[in-house]
């Protein structure tokens, strides 16, 4: 597979293929008391004195963080903390040689990029937080009413903004004077006074680019907006880094309904908003191993239409034939017993034979 183009930073691309290579133990494999736990890996902290292991490595994503003295940032960051001689050419170089590709991203948007996902890991932090606190007892209700379990909220990794004012407080926390209000004027455009499940977003190489908010008290498609710039993101499946190097992948449409596919054990699943699959995200799954997609969208339009694109691109395509009475994925899988929906994607059918049955409809 190719690694290292993308539309934004190719830092994503680079990032990608170290961690399909597992490369966390090359990096931190040196460190005292480093060992693989389930979510990734630990080790003692070197930058700090201390014999505990302390300091926490993603397995998803190029981060890590010390839950003692608070150091975090990705792995860039890492070797330019630990070597104090290293040039930001000389840490990129090394993974350029352990991945086998180069990039340009430079300095400046590569620090750009990094303290954009930190801030908003810490906004996102303080989110979950939130959802479960006495004030998240609504979001957590209307979850339930949804069908989801305690373990699958968990899981999703979703938070709460309670009102504007809360996510604006902790961005406030979190952001330097310079960009602060650019940042907090943007979440005032994105919504007012209502309650608003935070999603996050990541790119491909897992780390986190963007917050996308439903509104618990809305409903249809007016519910879900953007929280944050989506501009890095414009090219990535939702839950990308989840699929990235599977060759068949599940196509639904909304980001709910990806992640509780995923959750389920749904293997190679991606969420692709209201647009469908649109070019961008065609290529940016092809170019990360994609070759046969299962397409489970809420419209025959946008099934006809992804199947044209990827077939264009050289691929296979089939549709998932789920009952007409469920408007979308989500429903179906809240609807039945959790393996019902793979079984379905066992018995989908073949591109040709879908278009044929629904010719009338696309007249």
């Amino acid at each position: 597979m190719l690694y290292g183009v993308s539309m934004t930073s190719d830092l994503e691309g680079l990032y990608s293929a170290l961690l399909d290579r597992q490369y966390q133990p090359a990096l931190f494999g040196d460190l005292e008391g480093f060992h693989s736990t389930a979510g990734g890996y630990i080790a003692c902290c070197p930058f700090h004195a201390e014999r505990t292991p302390t300091l926490l490595i993603h397995g998803s994503r190029p981060g890590y963080f010390c839950f003692v003295c608070g150091a975090r940032g990705d792995w860039i960051d890492y070797l330019l903390r630990r070597k104090k001689d290293l040039s930001y050419g000389d840490a990129v170089g090394r993974l350029e040689s352990e991945a086998g590709i180069r990039i340009s991203t430079g300095e400046v948007l590569w620090r750009s990029e990094l303290l954009l996902s930190e801030t908003l890991e810490a906004m996102q932090g303080r989110a979950v937080a939130e959802l479960w606190s006495e004030i998240g007892l609504e979001a957590r209700s209307y979850l339930g009413l949804r069908g989801y379990t305690q373990e699958e909220i968990e899981g999703m990794e979703l938070g709460l903004a309670p009102a504007a004012q809360s996510l604006h407080e902790s961005a406030d926390a979190v952001l330097s004077p310079p960009i602060r209000e650019a940042v907090l004027e943007a979440l005032r455009a994105s919504y007012g006074t209502q309650p608003v499940l935070t999603i996050p977003c990541r790119d491909a190489a897992g780390r986190l680019m963007g917050l996308y908010g439903r509104d618990i008290r809305g409903a249809g498609e007016r519910a879900y907006r953007p929280l944050t710039d989506m501009t890095r993101l414009r090219h990535v499946p939702f839950l990308m880094h989840r699929a990235r190097g599977h060759a068949r992948i599940v196509v639904v449409q909304g980001f709910l309904d990806a992640l509780l596919a995923d959750r389920i054990g749904i293997t190679g699943v991606v969420g692709v908003g209201r647009s469908g699959l649109t070019p961008d995200l065609l290529a940016t799954t092809v170019r990360y191993g994609a070759r046969k997609f299962l397409l489970s969208l809420d419209t025959v339009q946008a099934t006809f239409q992804a199947i044209d694109r990827i077939e264009a691109a050289g691929c296979e395509a089939e549709v998932v034939d789920r009952p007409e009475r469920y408007p979308d994925t989500d429903a179906y899988i809240r609807d039945n017993c959790i393996n019902k929906f793979g079984k379905l994607l066992e018995k989908t059918i073949p591109a040709k034979e879908w278009l044929s049955r629904n010719h009338e409809s696309s007249l």
